[in-house]
């Protein structure tokens, strides 16, 4: 079952539209009657860090509101798989929790300053340390939870460092095809073709679309120039090409839908143009267009 928190009214009526088997809706709303201190913090904080607020309740929320969930893995939105997390899960065997490390290349070593591991991944075990772990990290983002640094402190991401440090029952993740980021792929061979991607000889089994940007039409920026890493031929055609493609898949199917239904927000959708869904505004569209060319790690999709 993929459960969904739907930060806005217009995704959860958009997704439920669909009639997707297998996926259950949560509106905002209900996880914040679940918690309602997250109240007092909602107006201190900006948007985005609300969100990062968020991230350890909403884990939390399943474990302690639907007692058929034994182990629930939190995902970014921007990940995508290309195989199955079967060996994922057997790798965290008896562990109450699992995550995966950044594995920084050494040139962007200092970048551990912001959190040694990632939140893309997260998995957590209904079990006495998974639930102890979980809440010791929902205080922590309640009591401070802001996308700047701080000694010790970075949003939602820093603290992971702190648990790994301090509880036992947290296994760090050693699959390379885990997690395949902007940050670490030249870290990795990656080889293959598409549908059989291989990282160090191991399956791909998903990658992090971390700063992926539509920019003009076709053009978009792969996010890969922000880290100095290599759009590689494989990377191109094998992991960014059948991405684009299942995106562009998708938001036909979401237009047609919302067009068909004329659900609420439904001419704000439509009318947004793709370069402004990916991206903040017209002038960092250029600013990417033009470190991207430099960078060469323009793709088209």
């Amino acid at each position: 079952m993929l459960h969904v928190l739907c930060l806005s009214e217009q995704c959860r009526d958009i997704l439920s539209s669909l009639g997707l088997a297998q996926l259950r809706l949560v509106a905002l709303g209900e996880l914040e009657a679940a918690f309602p201190d997250l109240a007092r913090v909602k107006s201190q904080r900006r948007l985005v860090e609300y969100y990062f607020t968020l991230t350890p309740f909403w884990p939390l929320y399943l474990l302690e509101n639907d007692p058929g969930v034994e182990r629930v893995v939190y995902l970014d939105s921007d990940l995508w798989f290309f195989s199955s997390p079967a060996p994922l899960l057997a790798e965290q065997g008896d562990a109450s929790v699992s995550l995966v490390p950044h594995r920084f290349p050494e040139r962007l070593r200092g970048k551990e300053a912001y959190g040694k591991y990632n939140v893309g991944w997260l998995s957590f075990r209904r079990d006495a340390q998974g639930l102890e772990i979980l809440r010791w990290y929902r205080d922590r983002c309640m009591e401070w939870c802001y996308d700047r640094w701080e000694e010790g402190r970075f949003a939602d991401q820093k603290y992971l460092d702190a648990l790994v440090e301090s509880f036992g029952g947290v296994h760090v993740l050693g699959h390379p095809g885990a997690n395949l980021a902007p940050w670490n792929v030249d870290r990795h061979a990656v080889t293959g073709e598409p549908g059989n991607v291989r990282v160090d000889g191991d399956p791909l089994i998903f990658y992090h679309f971390h700063g992926l940007c539509r920019l003009f039409g076709p053009i978009c920026e792969s996010g890969l120039g922000w880290y100095c890493s290599r759009l590689t031929p494989t990377l191109r055609q094998a992991v960014y090409a059948p991405y684009l493609q299942e995106l562009g898949d998708v938001a036909r199917v979401v237009e047609t839908t919302v067009r068909e239904r004329m659900l609420p927000g439904a001419p704000d959708l439509l009318s947004t143009p793709w370069h402004s869904r990916f991206s903040g505004g017209r002038a960092s569209d250029v600013l990417r267009l033009v470190k991207g060319a430099f960078a060469g790690s323009l793709v088209m999709g």
